[in-house]
């Protein structure tokens, strides 16, 4: 009889450990969604350029709202003094959260390379429209301490 709960419990734990690989196998999807890249760009291009209007060309109403002119300037001032002017990007992962697609990217800015960025960005279509529903540009510490925490 103990043998059995010993056998039993043994193949629970692998099948859980299984079931967890194939679900995180699952999240991190390898192809970059074909909107996602033209998209971000325009964002880092517009934080660049000081352009507020390109900026919230596609965020989502709850994101265009809390994204005011002066929220925009800081943004661009913080991430001026930081990092510099964004260069380039390189896709790293998508993540499916629900409604959501979180895309992270590696980004390079002026301030050299010892100064890439971690950038999120989340999107969801909205009666066949692709919004962007969060935008963050974080150092490697920040964005490690944020899947840490």
């Amino acid at each position: 009889m103990r043998i059995r709960v010993k056998v039993f419990c043994i193949i629970s734990v692998l099948l859980g450990l299984i079931g967890s690989l194939v679900a995180c196998a699952e999240t991190h999807e390898v192809s970059e969604p074909e909107h996602a890249g033209a998209m971000t760009e325009s964002l880092l291009l517009a934080i660049n350029e000081d352009d507020y209007a390109t900026f919230c060309e596609h965020l989502d109403t709850s994101l265009g709202a809390s994204m005011t002119e002066s929220a925009f300037d800081e943004l661009v001032a913080t991430t001026q003094a930081e990092f510099g002017k964004y260069v380039s990007k390189e896709y790293k992962w998508k993540k499916k959260v629900g409604y959501f697609t979180q895309v992270n990217y590696e980004a390079v800015f002026s301030n050299g390379t010892d100064c890439a960025a971690v950038v999120k960005i989340s999107f969801h279509e909205v009666e066949g429209e692709i919004f962007i529903s969060s935008f963050g540009i974080l150092s490697p510490e920040d964005a490690q301490a944020q899947l840490t925490t």
